[in-house]
């Protein structure tokens, strides 16, 4: 017999997906255990409540019955949407590749994924204003990122930066400096990056994050634009 044991979260709604007619796979990133994997029966059916409530991008109170071979919801309650956000399709697909790459992160230790839940939840709430610029604020999340993940860039060794080998622009370097000394409360003060600042970021992102994890990080840039 499976005894059955309960949990009570917060959750930001990563992903979902059709199991079967009636039923969805979820996938949610929770702040004190990490990415699941849940099931919501009855999730397609006419009469479910829960189906708004359970939509990528949402912070959601989450019930879940925790058994050895599944995971499923009993309850949820919508905390917040995020629906100016929303209601832009660029900051929308930012936000939803966001997503994407914190699935795919190799996280081995359960406490980065507190400080990874805390890093996306202040993005979101970032990007839900109108006053946020997308890509700074996905530049700026990636380098706090970095940090949750346990390596952090060294950006006194040189006027220019020297990151294991690796060297940056004057430029990239500076914007880099003033990411270390802002929060997401005061990112708005940051001047808006550019385009092509952006694609160096990454470039840089991918190389750097690949010689610490041997796994790169690759930030899609597909929606960028010169401001």
């Amino acid at each position: 017999m499976i005894k059955e044991q309960y949990l009570n979260t917060s959750g930001i709604i990563l992903k979902n997906s059709r199991l079967n007619d009636t039923s969805a796979n979820i996938t949610v990133l929770t702040q004190g255990s990490g990415i699941l994997e849940i099931t919501r029966f009855g999730y397609n059916s006419k009469k479910n409540y829960s189906k708004s409530v359970l939509q990528p991008l949402n912070l959601t109170e989450l019930y879940i019955e925790m058994k050895q071979d599944r995971r499923t919801i009993k309850d949820c309650v919508l905390s917040e949407n995020f629906g100016n956000l929303k209601k832009d399709y660029k900051r929308t697909v930012c936000a939803s590749e966001l997503a994407d790459s914190i699935i795919k992160l190799r996280v081995y230790d359960i406490k980065d994924y507190s400080l990874i839940f805390v890093l996306f939840k202040k993005f979101l709430e970032a990007l839900n204003t109108q006053e946020s610029h997308y890509l700074t604020l996905t530049a700026y999340f990636y380098f706090r990122l970095a940090w949750c993940m346990g390596i952090s860039f060294d950006l006194d060794s040189t006027e220019e930066g020297s990151l294991k080998n690796l060297s940056i622009s004057k430029n990239l370097h500076g914007i880099m400096k003033t990411f270390s000394v802002h929060k997401f409360a005061d990112i708005n003060e940051i001047d808006y990056i550019t385009e092509r600042e952006f694609i160096e970021f990454c470039e840089m992102y991918k190389k750097y994050t690949g010689y610490h994890f041997g796994n790169p990080i690759q930030i899609r840039t597909s929606l960028i634009e010169e401001e």
